[in-house]
């Protein structure tokens, strides 16, 4: 079972509450389409229904993290490479979204990695509201068809 969730935020922070604002800080998602990943505990699921009118988030697998290693994550100004991963720890990318997906790294671990994921919008658009939650017809809140998004958003790079 996978202990991370993948959080996306959907919507701009212009006229937001100021606690919901402090929460998507929290998450380092303040943005629109910046993502992050999580871990999975009570307090992230405080954090996740304080601000579902705002954010999409759903269990993430080990495949949909390589891809977004792969693809999305940077150091510095370069992508993410086996140097890096090899400096702290890891043997390969396999490995370290594997932990990732159990919860034992975060991301934020790593020094000089940007603080959060940048998506562009998907191809071909939402299929669904964004301004409803997922279980009245939309993509906020807990969404399990997310990875699906994501990977039509990946599709753009």
């Amino acid at each position: 079972m996978s202990n991370s969730i993948l959080v996306i935020n959907v919507k701009s922070t212009v006229n937001v509450r100021y606690d919901v604002k402090d929460t998507l800080k929290s998450l380092r998602i303040s943005k629109r389409f910046a993502a992050n990943i999580i871990p999975n505990n009570p307090i992230s699921q405080g954090m996740l229904y304080q601000a579902k009118h705002h954010i999409a988030w759903s269990i993430i697998d080990h495949k949909l993290i390589t891809k977004i290693l792969k693809l999305r994550i940077k150091f510095g100004s370069k992508k993410i490479s086996d140097e890096l991963i090899k400096s702290i720890g890891y043997k390969d990318i396999e490995t370290l979204s594997k932990d990732i997906e159990k919860g034992d790294f975060t991301l934020k671990k790593i020094d000089n990695l940007k603080p959060h994921i940048s998506f562009p919008p998907p191809k071909g658009g939402f299929k669904r509201s964004t301004r409803r939650l997922y279980t009245q017809g939309g993509i906020l809140g807990e969404n399990p068809d997310l990875t699906n998004i994501v990977e039509r958003m990946l599709i753009n790079i």
